[in-house]
């Protein structure tokens, strides 16, 4: 094992312009990186006895490469990639996923499953650093592959950058075929969710912000948002999306939309079942981050790259959806129609409020020309007393 880059660089032109050794007719050049730092660097010799053995340990586990080179496009490339060219073992499932990053650039992720691995020096030295280390990286700088020639390669990210290593995390036994059989099952078709009458049918996003993105991408047309109530989050068919625009509390410019998302049907899944349940129970929404992808969240994202979420609530009293009988023609004459009679109604407003007001000006004009009407009481006169008779009383 070459423990310096000087040491490192002879064994690699010895194998790379030097005679073919038939003793070491597997070549590879791999360099076993411990937590991708350079403190830590080991460079593997590239030499191996290809008369070895395979073995399956009792601590199996699958691999997970974080980020793909752009030539490795499909199973069979990353298939041939970890048996022929690293030598590592026999894969039995091989799973990739396409992501974007926050910066919208798109990488793959690829989980591997292993029925056995080859029992060899770079082997057992890669599987002891995957038992203590949480991510090793494995240099794939000047990697030659033994059934092309020995053909040295430039591997490269996606925007057409070199990519010198790759990162490598350990996942749990048969990861990537449990992955697989997910996003087969993502795939199928699900049964509908049966509502009675009297449940909701549709959800109100109060906020959308403006600089929402997801997958490095901007969430801004209606198609965006169904294809993401659709088919990343699999919640059912989409009817329709109204959107309503209207200004912010803290600007007098800026505006905010919210959005009323109409469903056609709900699917009859767990994680339907589940978001309507705490839909059902939470009086401040539901918090929905963004989407998991089948092997991770993927986050909703500002343009602070810090993340965002959508408060999901229920629509009590949707807008009655259109039948549909009138043409395009028919809309129009009715719409004309009705601003026509709009504007009446408006004038008519207009020349009644004004007759209102005259009126209330000539009752405050009475009132100060005529003066306040004097109330005069009479009493009677008092009667005079009459005298007291003696000699009529006898």
């Amino acid at each position: 094992m070459a423990r310096n880059y000087e040491e490192y660089m002879e064994v690699m032109s010895d194998m790379i312009y030097g005679e073919t050794n038939s003793e070491y007719d597997d070549r590879m050049t791999s360099t076993i990186v411990s937590n991708l730092t350079s403190s830590n660097m080991f460079y593997m010799s590239p030499h191996y006895d290809d008369r070895h053995s395979v073995f399956v340990p009792k601590d199996n586990y699958s691999l997970t490469i974080q980020s793909l080179p752009v030539q490795l496009k499909t199973e069979t490339d990353v298939q041939h990639f970890i048996e022929n060219v690293l030598k590592l073992g026999k894969t039995s499932a091989i799973n990739i996923i396409t992501n974007r990053n926050k910066n919208g650039m798109e990488y793959r992720i690829a989980d591997i499953d292993f029925d056995c691995w080859n029992a060899r020096i770079g082997v057992d030295e890669f599987r002891e650093l995957m038992n203590t280390s949480e991510d090793i990286g494995i240099s794939i700088v000047g990697i030659v592959d033994r059934e092309k020639n020995y053909k040295q390669f430039q591997y490269n990210y996606s925007n057409g950058m070199p990519m010198n290593y790759i990162k490598i995390k350990t996942a749990e036994e048969g990861f990537a075929a449990k992955e697989k059989a997910l996003k087969i099952n993502r795939t199928k078709a699900v049964d509908k969710l049966v509502l009675s009458e009297d449940e909701w049918n549709s959800i109100y996003i109060p906020i959308i912000p403006n600089d929402l993105s997801l997958d490095g991408k901007s969430l801004s047309t209606e198609e965006d948002w169904i294809d993401y109530f659709e088919n990343k989050l699999r919640l059912g068919k989409i009817s329709h999306i109204d959107f309503v625009e209207r200004i912010a509390i803290e600007s007098s410019t800026d505006k905010m939309r919210s959005a009323f998302v109409h469903f056609e049907y709900w699917n009859d899944s767990k994680s339907v079942r589940f978001l309507r349940s705490k839909m059902n129970t939470d009086k401040g929404g539901f918090k929905q981050v963004g989407y998991y992808n089948g092997i991770q969240i993927v986050n909703f994202y500002g343009k602070d790259y810090k993340t965002k979420y959508l408060a999901f609530k229920i629509n009590h009293k949707p807008i009655p959806v259109a039948d549909g009988t009138m043409n395009i023609h028919q809309m129009t004459a009715l719409n004309t129609a009705l601003d026509i009679k709009n504007t009446e109604q408006e004038l008519l407003i207009q020349k009644l409020y004004a007759e209102i007001e005259s009126l209330k000006e000539q009752i405050a004009g009475l009132n100060e020309s005529e003066p306040e009407p004097q109330i005069k009481v009479k009493f009677p006169k008092a009667r005079s007393p009459v005298p007291f008779d003696d000699k009529k009383t006898k």
